[in-house]
């Protein structure tokens, strides 16, 4: 036990130790500590309280040969009231998907949960037209600010705003580059059981001002094809991704699944932005049923973005000064009546600290204020 304490503390304040920015010829160092309150308040009948400690650690290691590689380390502890109601945290936290295990509980305790996680080790080669990655990286398919449904390996959640890096997949990556604006892109990323690999080959290229992508994939237990497209209409952002799935398992009525979604975005004079985005679901349901929860909308799951058959968004953003911004977002899951609401504004104090305050509320019935959930999220950020 004393052990698990004495690496949990150097994991999370080894950060502490180092200088701002420091490097050495070919080595990186940098990361963040981040502190946040959560507040959760439902039907107003019941508040309880928890709190996150949230640091990262970044190591890049660059040579004279064309070769780099990468480790990022993620250390989260939890700890509070909301913790001690959650006796199944501890084996959520503790789970890995990829095809090593990375995720290493190292407390356990009723009211506190320290885990860490290794969501990037990778080795990198690339010469000329050629990159070549190997290991647990982040590959990025998606195009659109919400919903991905090109995003076949990392697919994550607009509501998950504490996680910006996304997590990594164990994969071997090779692309290559035919012309500055197209090339070729093929991804191997083997399971723990054949059903869980992901096999996929992209093509991107530039046409009429407009970056488009193809691709065929298996993906666990299905065959897909996607398309994707990101351009202009006129001073509008137009992106688009649709991805199609369909099961290569023999039997009677083989499973499909169809995920679309669309997005339109302006800057105004003034750093004022809007973006308005469109989700189809065909997995979703279009029916009211029991009231939902904000965990609903926490996805990683590429053919199941949203639990709502049509949702749409909208986002409004503003930088008031170089200092201050805010943010308002909403969703709305059509037909299962319910919305999502996501005001936000953060504050630079300095260079390497800011503060964030996010709220998020799951209105189930607007009309009646039923089983209704709200979280108050407090968070101050020191990078180095």
């Amino acid at each position: 036990m004393l052990k698990r304490i004495n690496l949990s503390v150097i994991l999370f304040f080894v950060s502490s130790f180092f200088a701002c920015g420091q490097s050495d010829p070919g080595f990186d160092f940098k990361g963040y500590l981040k502190h946040m309150n959560i507040i959760s308040v439902f039907n107003a009948d019941s508040l309880t309280t928890s709190s996150l400690f949230h640091n990262r650690l970044k190591f890049k290691w660059y040579s004279a040969n064309d070769f780099s590689a990468a480790l990022e380390i993620r250390n989260r502890m939890f700890y509070g009231e909301q913790i001690k109601l959650s006796p199944l945290l501890g084996k959520v936290l503790n789970q890995d998907n990829g095809l090593f295990d990375m995720a290493f509980l190292l407390t356990d305790q009723k009211g506190c949960k320290l885990v860490t996680n290794i969501d990037r080790a990778y080795l990198r080669w690339n010469k000329d037209n050629i990159d070549v990655q190997l290991g647990r990286q982040r590959i990025n398919w998606g195009i659109s600010l919400v919903w991905n449904p090109n995003d076949l390996f990392n697919a994550a959640s607009f509501v998950d705003f504490d996680y910006e890096e996304r997590s990594g997949t164990d994969a071997l990556r090779i692309q290559y580059k035919t012309a500055s604006l197209s090339g070729f892109e093929f991804i191997a990323s083997p399971g723990k059981e054949a059903k869980k690999s992901i096999y996929a080959l992209m093509y991107r290229f530039n046409k009429h001002k407009y970056d488009v992508q193809l691709f065929s994939a298996v993906y666990l237990s299905d065959i897909a094809l996607g398309l994707g497209w990101a351009g202009s209409l006129k001073q509008l952002g137009f992106k688009g991704e649709l991805t199609c799935f369909k099961s290569y398992e023999k039997a009677l009525f083989p499973k499909q699944a169809i995920n679309s979604s669309i997005s339109f975005d302006y800057t105004f004079k003034g750093s004022n932005y809007f973006n308005l985005s469109y989700l189809y679901n065909s997995n979703g349901s279009n029916t009211l049923g029991q009231p939902g929860n904000i965990n609903s909308l926490y996805v990683n799951d590429v053919k199941h973005l949203s639990p709502a058959l049509h949702s749409a968004f909208f986002q409004i953003s503003r930088a008031f000064n170089p200092l201050i911004t805010g943010s308002f977002s909403t969703i709305f899951l059509v037909g299962m009546n319910q919305f999502f609401l996501m005001p936000s504004i953060n504050y630079s104090i300095k260079d390497d600290w800011d503060i964030n305050l996010v709220v998020q509320s799951l209105l189930n019935n607007p009309d009646k204020k039923e089983n209704n959930l709200t979280n108050l999220f407090l968070r101050l950020r020191w990078s180095f």
